[in-house]
């Protein structure tokens, strides 16, 4: 009822390519993400379609990770499909969204890192030449300088660029003065 009544005119015309947030994942595990939802059915797991997957448009590539679903356990279904995803791809962008970020600050601009993000997905964005990280989940607007290595770097060095764009669904957080 949330999403039809508020993107039923959106929908008519544009594709959208969602990933699932903690607000999805709460109700019926899931369930319901793939039955109003169509995604491309590329993840490796049968049980785990649709939930994650990826798609190529023009000279981008885009990455669709699913933070609820073991992203960052290494040898699980999603954490391989991911390397295998980054690594076959050729495209001359390479973009990859997912619900909670792995940089951000919290309400006093302090860092508010998820650690297993970090430790675990950053090295693999670094190494396949992702150019840019999507998240949502906390309601604000939020870019990171380039990063590599865990250090602010450039875009020529191979930084990432990461950027939480979490303005939709309810109301914005404040962000603090500093």
């Amino acid at each position: 009822t949330n999403y039809f009544q508020i993107y039923k005119d959106l929908d008519k015309s544009v594709w959208i390519a969602p990933a699932m947030g903690n607000h999805d994942v709460t109700y019926n595990n899931g369930k319901s993400f793939t039955d109003v939802l169509v995604n491309p059915p590329n993840a490796t797991s049968p049980s785990e379609k649709e939930l994650y997957y990826s798609f190529d448009y023009g000279n981008a590539h885009f990455t669709v990770l699913n933070n609820y679903f073991s992203m960052t356990t290494v040898g699980s279904a999603q954490y391989n499909w991911l390397v295998n995803d980054l690594a076959t791809s050729n495209q001359f962008w390479k973009f990859v969204y997912f619900h909670e970020p792995p940089y951000t600050t919290n309400t006093s601009q302090q860092p508010s890192d998820k650690s297993a993000i970090v430790s675990k997905l950053v090295p693999l964005f670094e190494q396949y030449n992702v150019d840019i990280v999507f998240s949502g989940h906390y309601h604000y607007y939020e870019r990171m300088y380039p990063m590599k290595g865990g250090q602010v770097s450039t875009i020529a060095n191979g930084g990432v660029v990461y950027i939480v764009t979490g303005g939709g669904g309810a109301g914005l957080h404040n962000t603090g003065t500093g």
